[in-house]
């Protein structure tokens, strides 16, 4: 069983993301923006961490680059996740990786799957 944070401010889409990955047999960690990230880093130990590009008031962008940068986390995999093909926005971020919304369920959990 592999660890997942999940971020992302609409609740709707982090009770999907998690139903669709503990049904894969994943560990999931919702949380609404990234508050205490690095703590929650910390006391989780995430195999993998996904995290809303766009949260209310703050850049998951940023979240991921701090993460990235970080000398305990940085090989932590992360993958971003928005709305509409945002791919082009993420390498300054340091991302492994993108995933569109909205999203096929086989090919998100194929991608998912494929990055643990």
């Amino acid at each position: 069983m592999k660890k997942i944070i999940v971020i992302d401010d609409d609740g709707s889409n982090l009770e999907v993301i998690g139903l669709i990955l503990e049904h894969e047999g994943h560990q999931i960690h919702g949380f609404f923006d990234g508050t205490d990230l690095l703590k929650n880093v910390e006391r989780i130990r995430p195999d993998l961490i996904i995290i809303d590009m766009m949260l209310n008031g703050e850049d998951g962008r940023e979240l991921c680059k701090m993460l990235k940068i970080h000398p305990e986390f940085k090989n932590i995999t992360v993958l971003m996740i928005s709305i509409g093909n945002k791919e082009h926005l993420i390498a300054d971020c340091l991302a492994d990786g993108y995933i569109e919304k909205p999203f096929e369920l086989e090919t998100f959990t194929k991608l998912v799957n494929s990055f643990l």
